[in-house]
């Protein structure tokens, strides 16, 4: 075996004579090919990078070739390395000195080895052929004759061994692809394009150091698309920035054949965890390994590898292998920077490896740009007033004959609770301030869910849930009773409120009431109301068979003192449903989907009888819904925002709600911490300002944990 330290020097006669000459490894096979073999070797912690190792092969002459294979370590311990280049250096003298032509001769490999904190064992599959003479088919080879092996048209028997005194992983005998960057030669302020291609906006170089800077998004990319790899291996430094309350993932991506298509590591500090995954078109999670009790700590550079071998993924972070998995679905492709909810910084990237070949040219796609909204215009210049604190949840907001604004929010209890009453807010300045709480109604059970609205007397009416789902510690326990809905009103403007009265509900059972309740030109009153299927109704309609979630209309035609005349909006799917009468027979609700958590729309030209399909609106999370009509004409729908960044967002439609400028949303709240959250309702005042009221359990810039936000804005504000 050479000596590391002289390692690229031609061989004195002293090193060539003495020169170890061991047998050859049982474990090898011959072919026409050559002889393939493998050799076990230890791993020299104390090797630097990119130094030359000997390679002997007896019993070759020069002109033979030695070709290094695929090959990679099967000890959990051990770093790969890469082969540089090799040359012939000369023949070993045997044991008295004398150059053996056509026996012993030796190889360099220059070969780029592990970093000082590897050691280990490695086993490196070779194959020595020796080249085939003109006229010569491929009868000749190597023979194996009582365990030696023998050029057919020589007469030496020699016998053969590699050994290698390095740590290789994917070996190639052509120079290998090597990509550095410190990120110190962009301007400050640059995503890296076009070295680089970002799949989102917040990818920025500042101070040398490549940031991903918004820990609201679920997932970016930041790609390197002009070189492809096959087998490779990327090594850089990461820090994670205490910000956010994600799971502030750093990552690397291998083998990506497109911005759909890729490998990626998952170092989750939040969960402790480090996951290998393959993102696929259509399926962008697939586990490939979860290794869980990883501390992943923040606000310090840690060094992390990924590397990808003959279809084994191998994940390392600061020198030591944490995560394995095999998998052959992509051999090569661009390699990247990932970003998972957190501010990460990376800098010192080294991608190394052989040269790929993709079937295409590297895409950015489409369907890979993600669908949440912080890309959205948010209302900036909105005035923001906190109506509540320590309560507000489901508010529902209304405009009173008189001029003032009320809502109906609940308090005494988190989104679920026993104490849960409802209570009522009061601005007469269009939102600029709020006066303190009163009770509408707080029984022994859980009030909540409610619908509110004033009649054409000028009635208030407050419609809700009494939910006794709670046993007798006052824990959550629906085996213990269902909800039962009441309603109670007020002829003074809130100031006192009735007892409470059964609400009439048809065939709906454990049910709400939803949103604001509507009064149509001709003094109909609407309320909405959803649930399951009352297995005892008898009465009109019928509930069709198959029925799953149902929603319908109650109405009442005398002010809110009775209800009644039931009739269905949905019948599968939908709960939460907003409605609107843009006349006394053209109405429309958005309704809340269960199985996607989006809003639909669906309309009716008979004053509510019948209805046609629902079609979506919005996206997944994004849910309930509330509708006004504009003074210019124009409906407005606001809806919640279950997803980054958490809030609520509005959108316009200019063909009374046959079409929605979803392209256009705009984030009237941006601020929550927290997915409970949303559930707005929106007025216009006289002077064409726009109020949302909505709730949020904590918000990111005030202190205090539950609050009712008003937000106030223009129809300007709102248009693209």
């Amino acid at each position: 075996m050479g000596d590391r330290r002289h390692a690229g020097r031609p061989l004195s006669e002293h090193r060539r004579r003495h020169l170890p000459r061991p047998r050859l490894p049982v474990r090898s096979r011959a072919d026409a090919e050559g002889v393939h073999t493998h050799a076990d070797a230890h791993v020299d912690p104390r090797l630097p990078l990119a130094r030359h190792t000997d390679v002997v092969v007896a019993g070759v002459r020069q002109q033979h070739q030695l070709a290094v294979e695929q090959a990679r370590s099967r000890q959990t311990l051990v770093e790969d390395g890469v082969l540089l280049n090799q040359r012939y250096l000369g023949a070993v003298g045997d044991e008295r000195g004398t150059p053996a032509r056509g026996r012993d001769h030796v190889f360099g490999l220059q070969a780029a080895v592990p970093p000082a904190s590897s050691t280990g064992r490695v086993r490196l599959p070779c194959r020595l052929a020796p080249p085939l003479p003109p006229g010569r088919g491929p009868a000749l080879g190597w023979r194996k004759q009582h365990r030696r092996y023998t050029w057919r048209e020589h007469t030496v028997k020699p016998w053969f061994v590699v050994l290698f005194a390095l740590a290789a992983g994917v070996c190639h005998a052509e120079e290998p692809l090597v990509v550095e960057d410190k990120f110190d030669t962009y301007a400050d302020g640059s995503t890296g394009s076009p070295t680089w291609q970002p799949l989102t906006k917040e990818w920025v170089v500042r101070e040398g150091v490549l940031e991903a800077v918004e820990p609201r998004r679920t997932g970016t990319i930041t790609w390197l698309p002009g070189q492809v790899f096959g087998e490779v291996r990327v090594d850089v430094r990461f820090k994670i920035l205490n910000e956010g309350g994600g799971v502030r993932a750093p990552g690397i991506v291998l083998a990506s054949q497109d911005s759909t298509r890729y490998y990626y590591v998952h170092y989750d500090s939040r969960f402790s965890q480090v996951i290998l995954v393959r993102v696929d078109p259509g399926k962008p999670w697939n586990e490939l390994k979860r290794v869980p009790g990883i501390t992943i700590a923040p606000e310090v550079w840690h060094q992390a590898r990924f590397e990808l071998a003959g279809g084994h993924l191998a994940a390392s972070l600061d020198g030591k292998l944490l995560a394995e998995a095999d998998d052959n679905t992509y051999k090569a492709g661009a390699v990247g920077l990932r970003a998972g909810q957190g501010h990460i910084l990376f800098d010192d990237l080294r991608a190394e490896g052989a040269r790929g070949k993709l079937e295409k040219e590297w895409q950015l796609m489409a369907e890979s740009v993600p669908h949440d909204d912080l890309d959205c215009k948010i209302l900036s210049a909105a005035e923001r007033v906190v109506a509540t604190k320590g309560e507000g949840y489901f508010p529902v907001l209304i405009k009173l004959r008189e001029g003032s604004i009320a809502a109906v929010v609940r308090g005494g209890a988190p989104h679920i609770g026993i104490g849960g009453r409802l209570d009522f807010i009061r601005s007469t300045d269009g939102g600029r301030s709020w006066s303190a709480p009163t009770v509408i109604v707080d029984s022994k059970w859980d009030d909540r869910n409610p619908a509110f609205g004033q009649m054409p007397d000028g009635t208030i009416v407050c419609a809700y849930a009494e939910a006794q789902t709670y046993n007798e510690k006052g824990e959550w326990d629906t085996k213990a009773g269902e909800y039962i809905d009441f309603y109670v009103t007020s002829a003074d403007n809130g100031k006192t409120w009735s007892e409470k009265q059964k609400l009439f509900v048809g065939p709906v059972r454990g049910g709400s009431p939803y949103g604001k309740i509507v009064v149509t030109e001709d003094g109909t009153a609407l309320m909405s109301v959803y649930g399951s299927a009352d297995p005892d109704w008898t009465g009109e309609p019928k509930v069709p068979d198959g029925a799953t979630q149902l929603v319908g209309i109650v109405r009442s035609r005398d002010n809110g003192r009775t209800w009644g005349d039931f009739s269905f909006v949905s019948t599968r799917d939908h709960n939460e449903t907003a409605l609107l009468a843009l006349t006394s027979q053209h109405l429309l609700a958005a309704a809340r989907t269960y199985s996607l958590g989006n809003v639909e729309l669906l309309e009716s030209l008979d004053g509510g009888r019948t209805w046609g399909d629902a079609k979506p609106v919005t996206e997944k999370s994004q849910h309930p819904a509330d509708l006004i009509r504009l003074t210019d004409g124009k409906l407005q729908m606001t809806y919640g925002n279950r997803r980054e960044p958490l809030g609520c967002s509005a959108i316009l439609s200019s063909d009374s709600g046959r079409t929605w400028d979803y392209a256009h949303r705009v984030m009237v709240g941006w601020t929550c911490v927290s997915s409970d959250c949303g559930y707005p309702s929106s007025v216009q005042l006289d002077d064409g300002t726009i109020v949302t009221l909505y709730y949020s359990v904590g918000l990111s810039d005030v202190e205090g944990h539950e609050f009712a936000v008003a937000m106030r804005y223009t129809e300007a504000m709102v248009k693209p």
